[in-house]
């Protein structure tokens, strides 16, 4: 499994946080996500992950990577 963590802007809610989270779970190469609102930090784990996709996938939502 690989793991791709970055620094995420803008995350102030569970309701963020859920947005990410259905954004990236299943789509480019990401099987588990977390989010540690307090530090701003999400992780994808996965196969293959596609890290300028994910990235590219949060700042389309309103965030900065």
């Amino acid at each position: 499994m690989d793991r791709i963590s970055m620094k995420v802007k803008g995350i102030s809610c569970g309701a963020c946080a859920k947005r990410i989270e259905n954004a990236l779970k299943g789509n480019y190469g990401v099987s588990d996500i977390s989010i540690a609102m307090n530090e701003g930090m999400v992780t994808a784990v996965g196969e293959d992950l596609q890290e300028q996709k994910i990235k590219n996938a949060i700042c389309d939502l309103g965030y900065e990577v």
